[in-house]
């Protein structure tokens, strides 16, 4: 199935998987607690760090209560930027660089 979308095609599935819907998602501050909430075997929140000059922002799936991906700075510097596998190739990462 093909959408069209102005000039552009987009096969039905990676359409939606590119299109963000603001009710489905949500932004949370980089802080210890949130950290500690999404931290687990399979993401690299296990080694992050937070002090007072660490800030950032977390993009959670609402629906399912799921880490999308995060991005953690110090000063003016990214040091941490990862989106889970399940999420990766949708552009999860530049949206989470344009928060910061």
């Amino acid at each position: 199935m093909v959408i069209r979308c102005g000039f552009k095609h987009f096969i039905n599935k990676y359409y939606v998987m590119l299109k963000i819907h603001p009710h489905t998602y949500y932004v949370l501050p980089y802080n210890q607690e949130n950290i500690d909430e999404y931290k687990d075997k399979d993401n690299m929140l296990k080694h992050a760090r937070y002090n007072k000059e660490t800030w950032g922002r977390f993009y959670i799936n609402k629906k399912r209560d799921e880490l999308v991906g995060y991005v953690g700075c110090e000063g003016d510097t990214v040091i941490a930027l990862e989106v889970m596998p399940d999420y990766s190739g949708r552009g999860y990462a530049s949206r989470l660089l344009r928060l910061v």
